[in-house]
């Protein structure tokens, strides 16, 4: 990471740089925590919502008030960006029917899953010991053959996670899927070290454009 940082938690500052890495692009991803609303607090160009579920019941109470928070996420990213959610898991996908507020103009949603109706649809799924391969059609219009280095159906729909985000964000795709096979993929709570713009491997990603 060059310069001055690029996203800020105004009520944690020292997390950010505990946690950042240092890399090169204009490109600044971090994971963010819905736990405790803050990540409320960050004003992203693009995220990623993996899932939203019945969690963190001790600050929230219900699963109504986590979805409101999410609701309220989807008016922090720049309607210049986007977002991309999970078809596959029912929380995520709610996001998709969400309306924006009266005069306001919200970010792209984009999809990604083994659902038929995904934007970014995985098929041919093939789950091995070592490794996970799916094929990839954005559109109608398939890309290829993706193949990460890690097992698990999850591992692949966090990779098409990071696939979508970085052609929403105008990287080739022929370099993002390169890059799944050039990298050990990625854990939860980390980002993949390909060349890509992150591994939404959490629940929600933001990524964060320097202006």
């Amino acid at each position: 990471m060059r310069g001055r940082p690029v996203l800020r938690d105004r009520r944690r500052p020292q997390r950010v740089r505990q946690q950042r890495a240092r890399g090169e692009g204009d490109v600044f991803v971090a994971e963010a925590d819905e736990s405790d609303r803050s990540f409320l607090l960050l004003a992203p160009f693009g995220a990623v919502v993996t899932n939203v579920e019945a969690d963190h019941l001790d600050n929230y109470g219900d699963l109504a008030a986590v979805e409101a928070a999410f609701d309220r996420f989807l008016e922090t990213v720049d309607p210049q960006g986007f977002v991309v959610v999970c078809a596959d898991d029912p929380g995520a996908a709610r996001l998709r029917d969400v309306p924006a507020p009266a005069g306001m103009h919200r970010a792209r949603l984009r999809t990604y899953g083994t659902s038929a109706d995904a934007d970014l649809h995985l098929t041919g799924l093939e789950v091995g010991p070592d490794a996970t391969s799916y094929t990839a059609t954005l559109d109608g219009k398939e890309l290829g053959r993706v193949r990460i280095q890690v097992p698990g159906e999850h591992m692949a729909l966090n990779s098409a996670a990071a696939l979508l985000a970085g052609i929403e964000l105008g990287l080739p795709v022929a370099d993002l899927v390169e890059g799944w096979v050039a990298s050990a993929g990625c854990t939860d709570g980390s980002s993949s070290r390909a060349p890509s713009p992150g591994c939404a491997c959490t629940t929600t990603t933001p990524t964060t454009r320097p202006r």
